[in-house]
């Protein structure tokens, strides 16, 4: 049996793909956590002063528990 009514998603290709924002904010958010871990920063808040971001983000990207798409925990 074929399954040609079945459409094949293309490819992405992996050299060329750009990163998604997940990717991009993960180093991030593991940076910071060291900074704090470390202490040479004491708060969330003086780690988004430094870097001349909200706290709000940097709070996710150190906590990323929640999914904001559905709200839910995704432990």
């Amino acid at each position: 049996m074929t399954r040609s009514h079945v459409r094949q998603r293309p490819c992405r290709d992996r050299v060329t793909a750009s990163p998604t924002p997940l990717q991009l904010a993960l180093p991030h958010g593991h940076r910071w956590l060291g900074m704090l871990e470390s202490g040479k920063v004491k708060s969330l808040r003086k780690i988004a002063r430094k870097e001349w971001v909200d706290s709000s983000y940097v709070s996710r990207m150190v906590h990323p528990r929640r999914d904001t798409a559905t709200g839910r925990d995704t432990d």
